[in-house]
């Protein structure tokens, strides 16, 4: 469900490495569908829900946040018994929490969000290689079934990812800092480097790597990160608060040339950086 980069690289991942015997694409517009089927990450496309669930083993959701529960209440009266469903949601709480509520039991629900992806978007944008070596976070709970759950770790593996269990909670804490307030800073530079190129445009003739790369993610879709912000505001009003704490502590030294302090900052910054990267 959902043949953008995210579900159509799943589906070059699974044909590729003969994981399934049929994979069928379903997404909102049919030019997605086509492009999916052409470059090989579907068998098959479906005209809707309903037609692309018989015989169905393996559900993934790979759609924007805020269409994942209403496709899961369509699923609910419409999978096989044992069809395994999950998700790639970046925020894992509410989506779970429903799930449970209203999924049938025979139908087993597990939580999952790949961490990878790429500003770029569509079934163009996908890479048979994107989920190797990728950190794929499944979110279980107390009502996960034990087989379900094996099933999706094997199932990770089996495309060159690597399980990492939280719980939804957990989950959406840990991702507000990792990825959804670097999503935030980058816009937010974006916004004021564009102002300031609006301003003086020999700014934008001496935007070099420097912006390019800490800009790269604020060219990714725009309704994707919408429904995320919105989904894990109060885990990320924590991290925006974080963040501006740290610019603060910039603005203040800088406006008082204290050189030590600047320095101390910057020296923090970098071992901060190196902690993240040295497992």
């Amino acid at each position: 469900m959902g043949t953008g980069l995210m579900g159509a690289s799943f589906g070059l991942a699974l044909r590729r490495r003969g994981l399934a015997e049929r994979v069928i694409g379903l997404a909102r517009r049919p030019e997605t569908l086509r492009s999916a089927l052409e470059i090989g990450a579907v068998d098959e496309t479906a005209a809707d829900i309903r037609s692309a669930l018989p015989g169905a083993d393996l559900v993934i959701v790979a759609t924007p946040v805020s269409a994942i529960v209403p496709i899961l209440r369509e699923i609910a009266g419409l999978a096989e018994p044992n069809c395994l469903v999950s998700d790639m949601g970046s925020v894992k709480a509410p989506i779970v929490r429903s799930a449970e509520q209203f999924l049938p039991p025979h139908l087993h629900f597990v939580g999952g969000h790949p961490m990878c992806g790429s500003e770029e978007s569509g079934p163009l944008a996908a890479k048979t290689n994107l989920y190797e070596n990728a950190v794929w976070v499944i979110t279980p709970t107390e009502r996960t079934h034990p087989d379900a759950l094996t099933r999706m770790i094997d199932l990770v593996r089996a495309v060159g990812a690597k399980p990492l269990l939280l719980s939804p909670e957990e989950h959406d804490e840990a991702v507000a800092a990792a990825s959804h307030l670097p999503h935030i800073v980058a816009c937010a530079l974006a916004l004021a480097v564009g102002k300031a190129a609006a301003e003086h445009p020999t700014v934008a003739d001496l935007c070099a790597g420097g912006y390019r790369d800490t800009t790269r993610i604020a060219a990714g879709n725009s309704e994707m990160w919408r429904d995320i912000l919105i989904a894990n505001a109060p885990n990320i009003l924590k991290q925006i608060e974080a963040a501006s704490e740290f610019l603060g502590r910039f603005r203040d030294a800088v406006s008082s040339n204290d050189a030590e302090a600047v320095s101390r900052l910057l020296k923090e910054a970098a071992e901060a950086r190196r902690a993240c990267f040295s497992g």
